[in-house]
């Protein structure tokens, strides 16, 4: 499996030396109507008049006619229109999950097979790095995707905490999770009818048990150690007793909210701004809301972003560069138009002019260039950028639309995130390490439907203790090692054998 990117590299290297990025003039001009799977989207509902389609018409002369599907249609209708052989030229918002079944069968293009055709592809695959193919290859070697890449890394999660609170606490730290563990005592202290830490959701538990050194997705019951190049049962590891452990003085000492593992991320902030909690872990967009609400009735009230505490090692969770992108059915190779459709789908995607159309509009129209810096021209806001304009990026001329965009260049964060996103992102990436994603397992369709029955019974058992042990209903030092041999018993030892197998074919 994993000769798989050193052959697309190979490629891609062979296709720079032939073939130059394919810009919008090189684009035959004779009109061409191509049909899209649109997933609508309730925040800017679809608009037949958007500038993006006008644009997009005289830049190729190509018009795009979306078959508009409700959001909570779409994944239903996706795979109908696929299997019944009436899908339209190309399906935008895909995740390679989703596909994942029907890949190899027949019935998606193996994208692949045409990177010959698609330039801005194979350059972006290069430039980036893109290392992280093997994840979305079968097991014939191929990729069914156009995938969504990011050429960053970005985590936008941390621990949010009182800064003002910190401040009264003499020699308060929160680098680590053990002074993060002192400071919640000390915290504590002061508010003995508080629990200090709150959360909600699974995102912090990722985040907790990074810094331990291991991915505690639920869904991902074993994960691969690069180290000696074979997966393991990551609850059975000493590293996920070391974050049990962790937790569980937390919620034995009352430092941890016991409803962080059921409770709606709305409470957080009634917690926060009631001075019944003082930190979670969230992002910056979480933090200003109770802000707000709490200076009204406390000036000093003031909730910091910071890094992820560091437990035994100085990770944070992983972050996978690919992301939703665009699949074909292998019937569309038959229409007379095909190549025309792969270029454009490669120029329109992938290609520096048709990345900067996607998010910013029309040079003059949308957006002006100033300085080298591109800024909304008067009147035009989305989000924070120019608040109060007549018209709405997104919602009025159909730009920074999650259909319409799949690539996102390092320029995507300074241009449309906050000066303290960007901040908090980039001290992210100088100060902590991201975990390794996940490698994709090549199993075959047999192998496939055993691994998820297994998976399944492994995950039920293992996420049932999780909560036992943290909650102290379970014991884990007299209980640890009956948990570790039924990890074994509830699917593990079988799991084991056949991702070991199959990583070694």
């Amino acid at each position: 499996m994993k000769r798989f990117v050193a052959l697309f590299f190979t490629v891609v290297m062979a296709l720079s030396l032939c073939m130059a990025c394919v810009s919008a003039e090189t684009v035959a001009v004779e009109p061409l109507t191509v049909t899209m799977m649109y997933r609508e989207n309730a925040g800017y509902p679809y608009k037949a008049d958007w500038l993006i389609w006008e644009a997009i018409r005289e830049k190729t002369g190509i018009t795009v006619e979306p078959i508009i599907v409700p959001s909570s249609d779409f994944a239903q209708k996706r795979n109908l229109y696929l299997t019944t052989g009436e899908a339209p030229d190309f399906i935008p918002k895909t995740g390679y999950s989703e596909i994942k079944e029907l890949q190899g069968s027949g019935v998606l293009l193996p994208v692949s097979d045409y990177l010959d055709l698609m330039p801005n592809l194979s350059r972006i695959i290069q430039e980036w790095e893109l290392t992280e193919l093997d994840n979305i290859c079968h097991i014939d070697g191929k990729f069914y995707l156009m995938p969504g890449i990011k050429q960053y890394k970005a985590m936008w999660i941390g621990l949010v905490i009182r800064a003002d609170i910190l401040a009264k606490i003499p020699g308060a730290q929160i680098d680590t999770y053990d002074h993060l563990y002192e400071t919640l005592k000390a915290i504590k202290e002061m508010y003995p009818d508080s629990y200090p830490l709150t959360a909600a959701g699974d995102n912090w538990l990722s985040v907790v048990g990074a810094a331990f050194g291991i991915n505690v997705d639920k869904n991902i019951p074993i994960t691969y150690q690069a180290a000696d190049d074979k997966f393991v049962v990551t609850a059975a590891s000493q590293e996920y007793k070391t974050f049990l452990d962790y937790l569980n003085k937390l919620l034995e000492e009352g430092l941890l909210d016991p409803e962080s593992f059921t409770q709606e991320e709305q409470r957080i902030t009634e917690k926060l701004v009631t001075d019944r909690a003082f930190a979670t872990f969230a992002s910056n967009s979480v933090v200003y809301e109770p802000n707000q609400i709490g200076v009204k009735t406390n000036f000093e009230f003031n909730l910091a972003l910071e890094l992820p505490p560091i437990g035994t090692s100085n990770t944070v969770p992983a972050v996978n560069r690919l992301g939703q992108g665009v699949v074909l059915p292998a019937s569309v190779k038959d229409k007379p138009y095909f190549e025309r459709l792969i270029s454009f789908l490669d120029w329109y995607y992938y290609s520096d002019e048709g990345i900067v159309l996607g998010n910013w509009g029309v040079e003059g129209v949308t957006y002006a260039t100033v300085d080298g810096v591109r800024e909304l021209v008067d009147g035009i806001s989305y989000e924070f950028k120019n608040p109060g304009g007549e018209k709405d990026l997104q919602k009025d001329f159909g730009m920074v639309n999650g259909s319409l965009i799949i690539a996102g260049p390092d320029w995507e964060i300074s241009d449309w995130a906050s000066a303290e996103d960007v901040a908090y992102v980039e001290r992210v990436q100088q100060e902590r390490v991201f975990l390794d994603v996940e490698p994709n397992v090549l199993f075959t369709d047999d192998e496939m439907e055993e691994v998820a029955i297994l998976k399944t019974g492994l995950m039920d058992y293992v996420e049932r203790m999780k909560l036992e042990f943290i909650t102290g209903k379970a014991d884990i030092e007299t209980g640890w090692t009956a948990f570790v041999e039924n990890c074994g018993n509830s699917g593990g030892v079988r799991l084991l054998e056949m991702y070991n197998q199959a990583w070694s074919r």
